[in-house]
């Protein structure tokens, strides 16, 4: 349409004058531009190498912080473990009745005698799950152990057990290994001594074993966040060679095996073992380059090393520098070109003129009208009024009228009725206000089709502003409107599958919190655990003695003895929930007998006197492939929950049914009922509708049987009880 413009336009006539052939050259390239240039140039790459540097100093002291604050935190967990493991030595060895009973062990080591101390070596081990206890005597010899041990005690433990009796205190030896296979250990040793209160000479020692891999190496391996090359490494001085204690991330079985000597200070565990504290950069055990943060473990000669890999921390900082300069590349780039086009432009400025005049001249009437005829859009021209005089042989080709019977306003008959009031008064405004014309319209065809055409016209103004001609085309758009209609059938399909997946991840980002939930709870389990079992331990000994140093004590004083010990019990019942809903232990599947599964369950769990029990457990049924002891568990606690539901009383139903290749074991109780809001949170960790507990029970069981290869379901009516399904797998055959 440009082509069209200025082709009809009267000014141009003008250009058919003499070209001036005694131009000027354009003059050389400002000096000013070449100076504005370079200061560009130079500010661009001061403030790109002053970000460069900036980022990488900002990545450097972050990472630094971060190592800072792990290895302290490392180096808090380790004192408090320490501290843990002296208090329960002070605590056994305090006892006036351990006391004695591993004194007169010693000076008459008789079987009976022997039970009880390994009794009271049982308990302690299954409260903070030592990895062996040992009674020995003044001469380092192993009189008597939980692993049935005996002989003489390691080296390490021989010096630290003279020790022990010269303070008159427990004291915590240094990792070691051995005798023989032992796994690396550290020994508590709680020094007994004769006499009253302990007053008298040393007459032996209760050394507890410490097993590193239970508690130590996992903490110490484990890193807050995410990391690929990040670990924490327990290292000491040994003469003149440092000796890694705890297992490495890169190199398996490196505990007390890789010793470094030394004299290589470049590396991070060999200035922690010389005393040094902060942060350093330097390589490690495989030569590779990093960051660490060496910390002091107070009380032993540990020392806690946590790096990184420089390359892991600088990776975002190379990605952005790499970026830094394509983009000041770019803009130099751009510099450059804005600095031609500039100068181009001076040299275009000074032939425009010649070459317009030469293109206007060369422009004719007869090449106007091969363009216009040849186009695949109509073509016409309106006089300033807006009559018709010109219509393209494509208009008249495609209506099947002739020109002349459409000129002035007769090609008005050939828009649709429907559209022609909108393109009447919009004409009608163009023309009157000189605006340009853009409407969309529908035009008969010669077999009376209509289709869409998009309609766009523009005024042709004289050099004093005024209006001379109208110069308009006709585009074909039928199929873009197909399109169209075609692209909102898609879009309200489209709007549904959003919809759809919308919900689909508000579901995900609904199961990522419960699973985060989930995480929290096992982390809170094992702290809580370790933290309450120690004084629980004490109350628990201090009931026993109790009840053997005063066997006539008064009534009163057994019923608070009664109450205490159910306290504990409660107390242990729920530490040991959190623990199994923590960690899943081992399992030891075997075939079970439903009905003997039932009937050890009822046996082990009984139910109170004012509540009948119905058991409907066919003999026939098939064996479940299942834990006995975690089903037992499972199906008790479902059982003490149906009975807490009928405190006034009841009926208990403990039924069992094949269901395909599964055995549907169900417990039935006659209470209130649950309430359809709890329904879908009775298996979340801590959920609970009771005064007592803390809402573990069922996710313990739920995790129980999915670890068995089961599932469990609950279902309940108001005032009419509740039911829980236990689905067990069928041993399959050659399974």
């Amino acid at each position: 349409m440009y082509v069209l413009l200025q082709s009809r336009c009267p000014v141009m006539e003008k250009c058919g004058e003499p070209m001036n052939r005694n131009v000027n050259p354009p003059r050389s390239f400002p000096w000013w531009l070449t100076l504005l240039f370079g200061l560009a140039l130079l500010a661009l790459l001061a403030g790109g190498a002053l970000f460069y540097r900036s980022q990488e100093r900002h990545l450097r002291v972050k990472a630094e912080e971060d190592l800072t604050v792990i290895a302290r935190l490392k180096v808090e967990q380790i004192v408090k473990w320490r501290n843990e493991h002296l208090t329960d030595a002070a605590v056994l060895v305090a006892s006036p009745y351990a006391a004695n009973a591993f004194t007169g062990w010693l000076a008459d080591p008789r079987p009976e005698a022997a039970e009880a101390v390994l009794a009271r070596f049982r308990s302690r081990q299954q409260f903070s799950h030592y990895y062996d206890v040992l009674l020995v005597d003044t001469g380092g010899q192993v009189r008597l152990s939980l692993s049935g041990r005996t002989g003489s005690l390691h080296e390490d433990a021989a010096r630290y057990l003279a020790d022990a009796f010269r303070d008159r205190r427990p004291v915590l030896s240094d990792l070691h290994t051995g005798p023989g296979d032992l796994p690396p250990h550290m020994d508590v040793i709680a020094p007994i001594f004769a006499g009253e209160a302990g007053s008298g000479a040393a007459v032996g020692a209760v050394i507890l074993q410490s097993d590193t891999r239970q508690f130590l190496y996992p903490m110490i391996e484990t890193w807050p966040g995410e990391s690929t090359s990040a670990e924490t490494m327990l290292v000491r001085r040994d003469g003149d060679e440092v000796l890694h204690l705890s297992e490495l991330r890169h190199r398996k079985n490196a505990s007390f095996k890789l010793r470094i000597p030394l004299s290589r200070t470049d590396m991070p565990s060999v200035l922690a073992a010389l005393g040094r504290e902060g942060v350093f950069r330097g390589k490690d055990y495989r030569g590779v380059e990093v960051l660490s943060s060496l910390r002091t473990v107070p009380g032993s000669s540990w020392f806690v090393v946590a790096k990184i890999d420089a390359a892991e921390v600088f990776e975002a900082w190379r990605s952005i520098s790499g970026l830094i300069m394509m983009l000041m590349l770019a803009i130099v780039a751009a510099l450059v070109a804005v600095v031609a086009i500039v100068w181009q432009s001076r040299a275009k400025l000074h032939y425009r003129e010649l070459f317009q005049a030469k293109a206007a001249r060369l422009e004719s009437e007869a090449s106007y009208r091969t363009l216009v005829e040849t186009l695949p859009q109509f073509v016409w021209t309106c006089r300033p009024d807006g009559a018709c005089d010109y219509l393209s042989p494509q208009w008249v080709q495609y209506t099947g009228i002739a020109e002349q019977e459409q000129l002035g306003t007769g090609w008005t008959r050939q828009i649709h009725p429907a559209d022609w009031p909108r393109v009447q008064e919009r004409w009608e405004e163009s023309v009157r206000t000189g605006s340009d014309f853009d409407i969309e319209f529908r035009i008969r065809r010669a077999d009376g089709v209509y289709r869409w055409f998009r309609t766009r016209a523009l005024p042709l103004r004289n050099p004093d502003g005024e209006i001379s001609k109208w110069f308009g085309s006709n585009t074909d758009i039928e199929e873009q409107k197909q399109t169209e209609t075609t692209l909102k059938s898609y879009s309200s399909q489209l709007e549904a599958d959003v919809g759809e997946r919308t919900r689909e991840l508000r579901e995900a980002q609904a199961q990522l919190l419960r699973q985060e939930r989930l995480a929290a709870v096992g982390q809170l389990a094992g702290s809580i655990g370790h933290e309450l079992r120690n004084p629980l331990a004490v109350m628990a000994n201090a009931a026993y003695y109790l009840r053997l140093v005063q066997p006539d004590a008064g009534d009163k004083v057994k019923e608070y003895l009664g109450i205490l010990e159910n306290e504990i019990q409660n107390a242990e019942k729920i530490i040991s929930d959190l623990l199994d809903f923590s960690r899943i232990k081992s399992l030891d599947r075997t075939n079970v007998v439903p009905a003997e599964l039932a009937a050890h369950t009822l046996e082990r769990f009984p139910v109170p006197g004012n509540i009948s029990v119905v058991l409907d457990v066919p003999v026939d049924l098939p064996p479940v492939y299942v834990d006995q002891r975690q089903m037992t568990q499972v199906l008790g606690n479902l059982v003490v929950n149906a009975c807490q539901a009928m405190a006034r009383g009841g009926r208990l139903v403990l039924s069992a049914r094949r269901e395909k290749e599964m055995v549907a074991m169900a417990v039935t109780d006659t209470g209130t009922g649950i309430a359809a809001e709890n329904m879908a949170r009775l298996f979340e960790p801590l959920f609970t509708t009771k005064a007592r507990g803390i809402g573990l029970g069922l996710a313990v069981s739920r995790k129980l049987v999915e670890a068995n290869g089961g599932r469990i379901e609950a279902g309940s009516e108001p005032d009419r009880g509740a039911t829980f399904t236990v689905f067990l797998p069928i041993r399959q055959e050659g399974a």
